[in-house]
């Protein structure tokens, strides 16, 4: 018997007991409240084995990510910790990794996307009741198959972008067109950083767009680290990153050379001869996990200088804040859309004085509670990959729960037959 209780807990419902719902609406009493017909659908498509197919770039094979996972070489089993998701009653599938040829580089460079990886890896992608991306060079491809296969199946698709509409502006017209009219298929667009939110609603003012929050893997970057910053000179300052928008003058010039400040940098961005101007900096190549939970470890703050930009910083911010380090960061980028002022020490981009000062002026108070601040923001808000794979597997069952919209509107027709 359906009661209250079970309307307002629609998600505990049994497969069985909502199909008895939905039967007994359609075949015995069309005058039943269709409520009870909603909860019975989202209770049959809850159940339903979600068939998922990560969509990787070309470059991405799983098997060897899990080679170089169990070698503490890369921070989740899989790229992105989907792998989460066949705990949540799913069936995930990846993309195999091919050797790209010539032509293919030649295809991804002129067209911005790699058109055939997506064919390669179409019967994959056929076969999924959704599609999932994580930059825009998987998501694009994807929707190109759409013309370069017309009759293949078109299974839902999220299509996440990372770097596209920082650069919108800067693309040419014939770009721009050409994307949009791929865009204008994508049955949802998700970011990580909510700066991109206005950007794409006035590129597409019809399209869905949601802020979808990174994760970060919590077994390579476990919680918490009891906080024990100190304050004796020098202060150890550790900076990663490799993505364009890092401001490394700005950093060097606030730090560099300074008997005040120890410097660590990961990146493969500065150049070998850099090393050889600045006394106090270190330049750790490709570090493994082990060694990054070191240094996230050693420093007092994690400095996150940056151009400005729409994206970037997330990942650095969340792992400092897994590991317990208190984070400066420029006041641009992706961080602000995690982490509050109080909770990340902002300053202005571009201003070596400020990122200079704000190391200094942070007293060991004040480094134990942005730490704890921040600390609660990351449990509060789920920042790790378990919780983003979550997140993921709940969008795409309300996509793909056109099955429930097309269970509950057969029910409606059916009660409005009964009734006439």
């Amino acid at each position: 018997m359906v009661n209250a209780e079970t309307v307002k807990n629609g998600g505990a419902w049994s497969y069985m007991a909502a199909k008895r719902v939905l039967a007994f609406a359609v075949s015995w009493r069309p005058a039943i409240p269709m409520q009870y017909v909603d909860m019975a659908c989202s209770a049959i498509a809850a159940t339903k084995t979600l068939r998922i197919h990560v969509h990787l770039a070309a470059v991405l094979d799983v098997s060897e990510w899990r080679r170089q996972y169990q070698n503490g070489l890369v921070p989740d089993v899989t790229p992105y910790g989907f792998h989460h998701a066949e705990s949540m009653g799913c069936q995930v599938t990846y993309s195999e990794c091919r050797r790209r040829s010539l032509t293919q580089r030649l295809l991804n460079k002129l067209l911005g996307f790699d058109i055939l990886h997506a064919w390669r890896n179409r019967a994959k992608i056929a076969a999924a009741d959704i599609v999932w991306t994580m930059t825009e060079n998987e998501y694009l491809a994807v929707l190109g198959l759409r013309y370069l296969a017309p009759g293949m199946a078109r299974p839902k698709l999220i299509a996440q972008s990372v770097w596209l509409f920082d650069v919108w502006d800067r693309l040419t017209w014939p770009r721009r067109f050409l994307l949009v009219r791929l865009l204008r298929h994508a049955d949802v667009l998700t970011v990580h950083s909510e700066q991109y939110l206005p950007v794409i609603k006035r590129v597409l003012p019809g399209a869905d767009v949601r802020l979808l929050p990174f994760g970060i893997s919590l077994d390579s970057f476990p919680q918490p680290r009891a906080a024990q910053q100190r304050r004796r000179p020098p202060l150890r300052i550790l900076s990663l990153g490799n993505d364009l928008s890092r401001d490394w003058p700005t950093l060097l010039a606030a730090f560099g050379n300074d008997p005040l400040f120890e410097l660590v940098v990961i990146t493969c961005r500065l150049p070998a001869e850099v090393l050889t101007r600045y006394r106090n900096l270190r330049v750790p190549r490709s570090p493994s996990m082990p060694e990054f939970r070191s240094y996230y470890h050693w420093a007092d703050f994690v400095v996150i200088a940056m151009t400005e930009n729409r994206y970037a910083g997330i990942t650095v911010a969340l792992e400092a804040v897994a590991m317990g380090a208190p984070v400066i960061s420029s006041a641009t980028g992706g961080v602000p859309s995690y982490f509050a002022p109080g909770e990340v020490i902002y300053v202005a981009p571009g201003d070596p004085t400020a990122l200079r000062v704000a190391a200094l002026n942070c007293s060991s108070d004040c480094q134990r509670e942005v730490v704890a601040r921040a600390s609660r923001r990351f449990v509060q808000c789920g920042y790790s990959t378990k919780d983003m794979a979550r997140r993921y597997v709940e969008l795409s069952r309300e996509l793909v729960g056109t099955n429930k919209g097309s269970c509950t509107a057969a029910a409606k027709a059916s009660n409005k037959t009964r009734s006439r």
